[in-house]
């Protein structure tokens, strides 16, 4: 047998293993729709794409536009379903933590201790208390950020004769990164400061540079040109710098919610990783602090810089949710897992190896519990789990709703699965109640009563709305108020009642009342 026909041996094993552990974590939720809102909005605006047209013209979201390229890959190779979203989560996924397993292999060696970096890497962005269970931007953006790790942590990166490619390839990466995450563009940005110092204190060949820069520049001038051409120059340039600065000023000092969550995180199921993280700086003083190697003094400086301006990308957001902590997912997982490895190789190794079983059987509670939701469900109706979403659907497609105006305020995987028309451009009826964010599209004089007005203009067949609002609860919110007010009274003069799934109100159009 030989070498090489043995390394593709093996690297085909773990990455088969990889996907095993992947597929493990997420197979419980591969069939439900609905579980997250961002996720069914990128997934229509991916359909959107895959019929042939730019983001933000007809649809806008406040999302950079390489990430929708994802949905519509999915969408185009395995159907316009939502599983075919979860099967491409779980490509994505297992190819980033093929690249992590393979940062570890490189940087500390070991046939199976690399392993546990794609554990934690797995229960890090599949966990549920961090929405990891739906397929989200964080998720698309793992895999570029997981390949320019790889390749910036390699000990050779500023040797000299290292190929210009892998340069340009690094500022490519890190520029798709950001163009999925338009916050991710701090980290891009800081990295890339780091690797011009690093190639300017070599002395390096300024094709280096040159190659650093293009690869970086290459997708932002894609973009450009792609909306130049098509005269929409205005509207990217709208979604891409002004809005995101003005939702970044609608938020709260993040900090103190970042250390929130990572408590929570700790306490709910991933101590483990975060305990490995936390005492990596000191593994490594302590193993290295005396060692001639100087590549393993930098591996602690270059790990260590990835995971602070990572943390300080998260602190530029507007908001915190549970999900932009999965951004931390290959950095963490790759600090706790090299901890763990040296770990196991002091004397301390007893009692790593109970805190690495405790910490496993915490961890995996979450995905434990939804097998057996999940395995619940399916004794009980004799039938997988589709979600809200698809029940929603079903019911309004056999009105044959196919190219006409349907208004889903919730449930808006609608769109894609009836094949109706959104009579609104935004996608998630939420922006709307942002008024910088409409103010800074539509113009100072909008309003979001005015933006409603826009969608009962166009008379939708149908409007499906969430239980609050046509039971008229009260709200502290005016803005609330006031768009109930609105809706209720366009319901009454305009629609009659037609269904209730769930806790879903489905409005139907009396003047289309008599189609079946």
């Amino acid at each position: 047998m030989s070498h090489s026909f043995k390394k593709y041996q093996q690297t085909l094993i773990s990455f088969s293993l990889i996907i095993l552990i992947i597929i493990f974590c997420r197979l419980p939720q591969i069939t439900v729709s609905g579980i997250h809102w961002d996720e069914s909005v990128y997934i229509n605006m991916g359909n959107h794409l895959l019929d042939g047209n730019l983001p933000y013209i007809e649809l806008w979201e406040m999302k950079p536009p390489v990430l929708f390229m994802f949905y519509m890959i999915c969408l185009a190779l395995f159907g316009k379903t939502i599983i075919a979203v979860r099967v491409g989560g779980i490509i994505i996924l297992s190819l980033s933590a093929y690249l992590i397993f393979r940062t570890h292999k490189h940087l500390l060696g070991g046939k199976y201790l690399p392993f546990l970096t794609v554990f934690y890497f797995t229960i890090f962005s599949c966990n549920p208390i961090l929405d990891g269970v739906a397929v989200m931007a964080e998720h698309v953006a793992l895999l570029p950020l997981s390949f320019a790790i790889y390749l910036i942590l390699q000990r050779n990166l500023m040797e000299k004769g290292m190929p210009i490619f892998h340069l340009g390839l690094i500022g490519f990466l890190l520029s798709i990164a950001s163009l999925i995450r338009y916050e991710l563009a701090y980290f891009a940005t800081a990295v890339m400061f780091l690797l011009l110092s690093l190639l300017f204190n070599k002395r390096s060949d300024k094709k280096l540079f040159l190659a650093l820069i293009i690869g970086f520049c290459i997708p932002y001038i894609t973009t450009l040109l792609i909306y130049s051409i098509s005269g929409n120059i205005r509207i990217l340039y709208i979604t891409l710098i002004k809005v995101p600065f003005s939702y970044s000023r609608t938020g709260f000092p993040v900090g103190k919610k970042i250390i929130e969550m990572i408590c929570k995180d700790i306490k709910s199921s991933n101590f483990l990783i975060w305990t490995m993280v936390f005492v990596f700086p000191l593994v490594i003083m302590h193993k290295y602090s005396k060692s001639p190697y100087v590549a393993k003094k930098i591996l602690l400086f270059r790990l260590t810089f990835l995971l602070v301006v990572m943390m300080f990308t998260l602190l530029q957001l507007g908001q915190l949710y549970g999900h932009y902590m999965l951004s931390l997912a290959p950095i963490a997982a790759l600090i706790a897992g090299l901890s763990t490895h040296l770990l196991l190789q002091t004397r301390l190794r007893v009692f790593v190896v109970l805190l690495i079983v405790i910490g496993t059987c915490l961890s995996l509670t979450p995905f434990y519990k939804q097998y057996k939701s999940h395995y619940s469900y399916y004794l009980k109706n004799n039938t997988f789990d589709t979600g809200l979403d698809v029940k929603v659907a079903n019911h309004i497609k056999q009105y044959k709703v196919k190219g006409e105006y349907v208004f889903f305020s919730t449930s808006t995987l609608g769109y894609m699965l009836t094949g109706s028309i959104s009579p609104t451009k935004y996608i998630d009826p939420s922006t709307i109640l942002f008024s910088d964010i409409i103010k800074t599209i539509e113009g100072d004089d909008a309003t979001f009563i005015k933006e409603l007005e826009k969608i009962f203009a166009n008379k939708p067949v149908f409007v499906v709305l969430p239980g609050s609002i046509p039971s008229s609860q009260d709200h502290s919110d005016p803005r609330i108020i006031e768009l109930e007010k609105f809706i209720m009274n366009e319901l009454n003069q305009n629609y009659i009642f037609n269904k209730k799934i769930e806790n879903i109100y489905i409005f139907k159009r009396k003047i289309t009342e008599n189609v079946s």
